[in-house]
């Protein structure tokens, strides 16, 4: 059946100037599919942080682990969209932000879901056509954005097959041709059967006069 993407919402994540600490070397060889990677990017929570504290991500960790992973500190509100902790509503959380923080990027997630299922988002999800968006790459990761492209670390997979792999991402530690990205889920779906299932994601990042939009 054929593929589409459709958007299933926005956020607001700590700046990329703010990333190069959250990964160093240690954390890198552990952790992400492109080593060599030093400002990956990611819809995964814990890859990339988000500047809200939305009480789903890291439940039981120490404040301080959460703190050196980078996580978020402002409040959210109870409801932000279908799919939370994503935003419907691009207007509402750029104003959201703006009142609790003046540094952070704005992105924007499209999930690949078979034709049929667009109206499950699109009669929730409100678009800002104003935004200008450059496409960072495709993720692969689980319904609850957990990312094995960036927050992946079993035994599991031979790392000749994870070094081949990360030979073709991109600068953002992401895939850039969705049949590339596919090949990875499906390997992590045979392989690594106890994982949860694997879906494709493409995750953007707003621009302002030709910057990241912060």
């Amino acid at each position: 059946m054929d593929k589409i993407n459709i958007v299933i919402g926005y956020d607001a994540r700590k700046p990329l100037s703010y990333l190069k600490s959250l990964w160093p070397s240690e954390r890198r060889m552990s952790y992400l599919l492109s080593e060599s990677c030093l400002i990956p990017l990611s819809i995964d929570f814990l890859a990339w942080p988000s500047i809200f504290d939305n009480n789903h991500i890291g439940v039981g960790l120490p404040s301080d682990h959460k703190k050196q992973l980078g996580m978020g500190t402002i409040p959210m509100p109870t409801w932000v969209g279908p799919y939370y902790p994503f935003w419907e509503d691009a207007a509402e959380i750029i104003k959201y932000a703006n009142m609790h923080d003046g540094n952070w990027v704005l992105i924007k997630v499209e999930k690949s879901s078979k034709r049929g299922d667009e109206q499950v988002v699109t009669s929730n999800i409100r678009m800002n056509d104003e935004i200008q968006w450059l496409f960072c790459g495709f993720d692969v990761a689980d319904e609850g954005f957990t990312s094995s492209v960036t927050n992946f670390n079993s035994p599991l997979i031979p790392s000749k097959i994870k070094h081949d792999i990360s030979r073709i991402l991109n600068e953002n530690g992401l895939f850039a041709s969705i049949s590339d990205a596919l090949a990875w889920a499906d390997i992590v779906n045979r392989k690594v059967p106890e994982m949860p299932s694997q879906f494709i994601y493409k995750l953007y990042m707003a621009i302002c006069k030709g910057e990241a939009y912060s």
